[in-house]
């Protein structure tokens, strides 16, 4: 083998791997490169059979390799994977040559396992992209939005299924004419307005408008949209949000309908009040004609009690024209109050009433002043503060606590007794009813609550009852800042 071991020396500087192998498959001579690269000794080289270095799954193709090449000049090179003294695996590309007429044959190969990492890697990118795609081609189709991409002609050139499921035209059909053409005509305006902006880099948030479907119903969509890049084209997504405008237009023509039945009813009650004066009036007058007659007895009781009958409609007018002039009431006047000089106020008024119950009174204002009608906060005192007076149980003194303080956007007036309390189970809805009473007092003509209720929220707030019987009763009032 003279010859080969020549062929060897002269190409020892050599990046490629050549050796000599015999008929029984053990090196002859090798170059150093085999040395360096599987981390065997020259000896070690040459003492083990060739297929000992060769990875246990690749062995079958490499002795296939070996024979087939012997048998077929200028055969293709083949590639098996080696393992390292230190286990590490190497890629080889082989050429086999026979060499003359010794036994053998010349063995060259390159080492390839840096191309076979990277190729390896950008296979596996490739399968993870593959993947991202998948994913997100599976997220646009099974998603419950409308998503698109369009382009600066105007016209869809990605659809996913919601599209037509939503509208009911096929993908060919939405993206054979302009989007424009499936807008409704009163939108169609500040559509293209809309999609001006994206052109100028701007991302449109909840952009609404209306689009009609094949069979002419519309549909309306809330809209995020942005330009894609410098093309021109456009990603957009679209949540169908009939149902939701459907049910705001069916709250509003119900709030118009409450509004306009409530305006009927206080121009019902105006005029109902106002038609009752002169026949009230008369009832009085005529009273008064009789008693100034010669009756007897019994004419003169039926006399008194038509006359109680009168009184007590009279009264129940006033009552509800005083109601109806706090909900047409357009000149409310707002001003600074102080909590504490309105209280001191109130107590004044009422003080033959405090010094014959022994109430005692006790303010806490964090909030000390506030803005609001001075008629209507000295009613909200006077009334609360008298009903704890009246209400008050025989076997305690009353206590009140009045107090303030601000919790976010509102400012909350709190009424505390210790008085009868309610029986809120019993008459938790009609607390605030039209002369509603609840307790055996002659002096009740439940009217109190149902005006500072009408009162409070003709400025926008609300008042909450929280009651519990012969413990006392909780009042709290919301004041919109």
């Amino acid at each position: 083998m003279k010859t080969s071991s020549v062929y060897i020396k002269k190409n020892v500087l050599n990046n490629d791997l050549i050796t000599i192998v015999n008929d029984n498959g053990y090196f002859v001579e090798s170059n150093s490169r085999w040395s360096v690269l599987l981390g065997y000794s020259k000896k070690e080289l040459l003492s083990t059979p060739y297929l000992t270095f060769v990875h246990h799954e690749d062995r079958s193709k490499a002795k296939r390799a070996i024979e087939n090449r012997l048998q077929t000049p200028n055969s293709k090179p083949f590639i098996v994977r080696l393992i390292s003294k230190m286990g590490d695996i190497i890629w080889l590309e082989s050429i086999i040559a026979k060499i003359g007429y010794e036994e053998g044959f010349l063995l060259i190969a390159k080492d390839i396992t840096q191309k076979k990492i990277e190729k390896t890697s950008v296979e596996a990118d490739l399968i993870a992209l593959k993947l991202k795609s998948r994913k997100l081609e599976d997220l646009f189709d099974l998603s419950q939005d409308l998503i698109t991409i369009a382009n600066s002609e105007g016209y869809f050139t990605k659809l996913n299924p919601q599209w037509s499921k939503t509208l009911g035209y096929t993908e060919i059909e939405l993206m054979d004419k302009p989007y424009l053409t499936f807008v409704h005509p009163d939108d169609q305006q500040s559509t293209v307005a809309e999609a001006a902006k994206q052109l100028n880099g701007i991302t449109i948030f909840n952009f609404r408008n209306r689009y009609l479907t094949k069979t002419g119903e519309i549909v309306w969509l809330d809209w995020n949209a942005t330009a894609v890049d410098y093309t021109g084209e456009v990603f957009a997504i679209a949540r169908d949000i009939t149902k939701v405008i459907r049910q705001e237009q069916k709250i509003e023509a119900t709030l118009q309908e409450l509004i306009a039945k409530n305006k009927q009813l206080e121009d019902y009650a105006y005029i109902t009040s106002h038609n009752l004066r002169s026949p009230v009036a008369n009832i009085f007058m005529l009273t008064k004609f009789l008693e100034e007659t010669t009756l007897t007895e019994e004419q003169r009781n039926y006399t008194d009690m038509i006359k109680d009958s009168a009184e007590v409609l009279n009264k129940t007018m006033k009552d509800l024209i005083n109601v109806v002039q706090i909900n047409e009431s357009t000149d409310i006047i707002i001003q600074n109050i102080s909590l504490q000089e309105m209280c001191t106020e109130v107590k004044r008024q009422l003080s033959v009433k405090i010094m014959e119950t022994q109430a005692k009174i006790i303010t806490n204002f964090e909030v000390e002043e506030i803005s609001y009608s001075i008629v209507y906060l000295r009613s909200i005192f006077l009334n609360l503060i008298s009903n704890a007076l009246k209400y008050c149980s025989s076997e305690r003194n009353p206590v009140i606590h009045i107090s303030s303080e601000k919790i976010n956007n509102r400012i909350q007036l709190i009424f505390k007794d210790n008085g009868l309390g309610i029986d809120l189970k019993k008459y938790g809805e009609k607390v605030f009813g039209f002369r509603k009473t609840f307790h055996k007092n002659v002096s009740a003509k439940g009217l109190g609550l149902f005006i500072i209720k009408s009162q409070i929220e003709a400025l926008k707030g609300t008042i909450a009852i929280d009651s519990e019987l012969d413990k006392g009763t909780k009042f709290t009032i919301n004041i919109v800042l």
